[in-house]
């Protein structure tokens, strides 16, 4: 792609296909990474990355791949987008992925619509607050009697639920935070990743000064 873009520096269409390349190629990237952490051949790689910059990696890829007939909306509370989480970017993105991909796979596209909507909580004034990122569908909502086995391993065939989930709830839980499901038949799914915001450290306290 980086050769494309030199021999092709003046052809804007060039340059939106090796856009399109690139973002195929990144989103190959992680499909693979969660493949591999599935079977524990690789280990989570935590760096600093604030909740705007994830969210922006997140719509690149996703966006350009749903329905043409399908809609899709996103907020981001403005007290999140320079929150800075310490995570693994790769493993998250490939999440949230795969819940928007469920929700598109429970719509259907003429009037389906996904919503992406992050805010923040704080549940224990004891515990960093958490970041709260929501995919919400209006489609068919999750069956009763599969809700409560959803993260588990047994599921993988059942509509292509269970093993991505599975996936999903292992990797965000090994990164302090956990996937919860809210759904109804009449309403549609929405599915929340909660993560820890990391907090400043607290002032350096000096020693106490010596009287003579």
């Amino acid at each position: 792609v980086d050769r494309l873009r030199e021999l092709l520096p003046d052809n804007p269409h060039a340059r939106t296909q090796c856009d399109h390349m690139q973002e195929s190629i990144t989103l190959s990237q992680v499909i693979v990474r969660r493949l591999l952490d599935y079977g524990r051949l690789t280990t989570s790689h935590r760096q600093s990355i604030t909740v705007g910059a994830l969210i922006s990696r997140v719509e690149s890829l996703a966006v350009p791949r749903l329905p043409s007939t399908m809609g899709f909306s996103s907020s981001i509370d403005e007290i999140c987008l320079e929150r800075v989480l310490s995570i693994d970017p790769e493993q998250v993105i490939g999440v949230l992925l795969e819940l928007i991909h469920n929700a598109v796979v429970a719509l259907s596209q003429n009037g389906g619509k996904i919503e992406l909507h992050v805010t923040m909580k704080r549940w224990n004034l004891l515990k960093p607050p958490q970041v709260r990122i929501s995919v919400k569908d209006n489609g068919r909502g999750v069956p009763d009697e599969i809700r409560s086995d959803l993260f588990k391993r047994r599921l993988a065939n059942v509509e292509g639920q269970g093993l991505g989930l599975f996936l999903a709830n292992k990797a965000i839980r090994g990164l302090g935070g956990e996937v919860v499901l809210q759904s109804s038949t009449e309403k549609g799914s929405k599915f929340s990743v909660l993560l820890p915001i990391v907090l400043p450290p607290p002032p350096e306290k000096l020693p106490p000064r010596r009287v003579k």
